[in-house]
């Protein structure tokens, strides 16, 4: 919107500068001109833009990146119980209702919501864990994958694995990018 509006200005600081505002039919190509500057984007994309803003994958479900297991638990409670990795030396699996939060060495890797979700907190606003609403909520996906789509916002990913059957959500996957 900003874009627009700098090159409606700029059009018609070069009318005011060259006094040429067209007299009869040239009055009316300066206003379309005018009129072309100040077209507004399509409401599809404002609505994008604010889903985009809105979403910024702070946290899923009270959860941040950046938790560690006792802020985790201080968070959102103890977990109904906790495993070890049976493969991975030092992976920790917080298990609760509808969903895990794995961490390695103590420090998040992801959260993981399990299937049969009905409602996902994204930066402490419910969302209903569907295909559907999600990608309603966060706008087009940064990435399609063979099992999924991911949305993406600075270093916090979203991946939603979709059963290529069904297009149902299968279950979703809060992660960070990590170092590149």
């Amino acid at each position: 919107m900003k874009v627009v509006m700098i090159i409606g200005y700029l059009v018609g600081s070069i009318f005011s500068l060259t006094g040429d505002f067209g007299e009869g039919t040239g009055g009316i190509e300066g206003t379309n001109i005018m009129t072309t500057a100040y077209v507004t984007p399509s409401t599809e994309t404002i609505e994008m833009k604010q889903s985009r803003q809105q979403f910024k994958l702070q946290t899923v479900n009270g959860i941040s990146l950046y938790d560690d297991p006792s802020s985790v638990i201080a968070k959102i409670g103890e977990p109904d119980f906790v495993t070890e990795d049976e493969y991975f030396k030092g992976v920790i699996i917080f298990h609760y209702p509808g969903m895990n939060v794995i961490f390695s060495d103590n420090i998040l890797d992801y959260v993981e919501v399990l299937e049969g979700a009905t409602t996902l907190l994204i930066d402490d606003i419910p969302v209903p864990a569907t295909v559907e609403n999600l990608k309603a909520a966060l706008g087009e996906p940064d990435y399609i994958t063979e099992d999924g789509i991911v949305f993406e916002r600075d270093q916090a990913l979203l991946k939603i694995f979709i059963d290529a059957d069904s297009n149902k959500l299968k279950s979703i996957t809060y992660f960070h990018r990590g170092m590149e």
